[in-house]
């Protein structure tokens, strides 16, 4: 009897902790701590145990996109991890928990009121509907009876909610933080702040979507047994060449030979170049002592 295991397709949670210094680590201090790590970077995906923070930023102004309600919600912070996107809204005291399947469309927009330089883009996030976004972003009533007959007509239809987050300062506009910064510093994350902030966030974005493209494999009805069993012609061997290779160092000036060999994978018109530098055990470097026949 041979059991078939189906997928649950993962919802938005609600997030009672905060990202901070002591339980997620950011990602230049993460490469700079876990070098072996980083020979692939699919395996970012698989850290269950660390939460590694990307990107994102503090102080948005959070509304929804062509202005479905007309209200907007400040001091909404943003953290952009390996696992999954959160939304701290300090006025509620706790945040929104976004997996990355739950996101299908993210850019920068022009901001459509007065802007100053520096000042003058914003970040665009489209979310699948469930159960505990509609918490947060509930369906305006004028638009409940149109979802669902589209939805009921073609199960293939999304229900989803845009959300537009807009920098509350500008990347020239001095501002003091009530808290020292411990988390986004300049030194892992920049001036991160107006313009810079909202292109630090969609870079960290298409990051994590990229992480978690098996997901989005499963979810359009591709097993991932077919896809191991592809033609190895697809394979570049690239990956594994990198972890699998291991050098042989002697430590003597002619080891250059028993090193892997990398003609067969890179030189592919035959033609091999390279630079020895060789000791003769006769003619030592530091000289020769003379033996004297008494």
């Amino acid at each position: 009897m041979q059991a078939n295991i189906v997928s649950q397709k993962m919802s938005c949670q609600i997030a009672n902790i905060k990202p901070n210094v002591e339980n997620v680590i950011p990602y230049t201090v993460f490469k700079r701590t876990q070098p072996r790590t980083l020979q692939s970077p699919l395996h970012l995906a698989d850290l269950s145990d660390q939460s590694i923070l990307y990107g994102g930023g503090r102080d948005f102004i959070l509304t929804l996109l062509n202005g479905q309600d007309g209200h907007s919600l400040e001091c909404v912070e943003l953290f952009i991890l390996n696992s999954c996107i959160i939304l701290w809204f300090n006025v509620l005291g706790h945040g929104l928990e976004v997996p990355y399947t739950s996101v299908m469309f993210h850019a920068v927009a022009t901001h459509n009121g007065t802007a100053e330089e520096g000042h003058s883009i914003e970040l665009v996030l489209t979310l699948e509907r469930d159960t505990v976004l509609d918490q947060f972003f509930p369906v305006p009533p004028s638009e409940l009876q149109a979802a669902a007959v589209a939805v009921s007509s073609n199960p293939g239809n999304i229900s989803t909610v845009g959300i537009v987050l807009y920098p509350k300062y500008s990347m020239y506009e001095r501002h003091y933080n009530s808290e020292i910064e411990t988390l986004f510093t300049f030194m892992d994350f920049g001036m991160n702040r107006g313009d810079d902030l909202v292109k630090n966030c969609h870079n960290a974005l298409a990051v994590g979507m990229d992480l978690h493209w098996d997901a989005f494999r499963d979810d359009d009805g591709i097993d991932k047994e077919s896809v191991a069993d592809e033609p190895a012609a697809a394979f570049s061997g690239i990956s594994d060449f990198i972890q699998n290779t291991r050098f042989q160092n002697t430590g003597f000036a002619d080891d250059l030979d028993t090193d892997a060999d990398l003609s067969g994978f890179v030189n592919r018109d035959k033609t091999q170049a390279s630079m020895t530098l060789r000791f003769q055990l006769e003619n030592r470097i530091s000289g020769r002592k003379n033996q004297r026949n008494l």
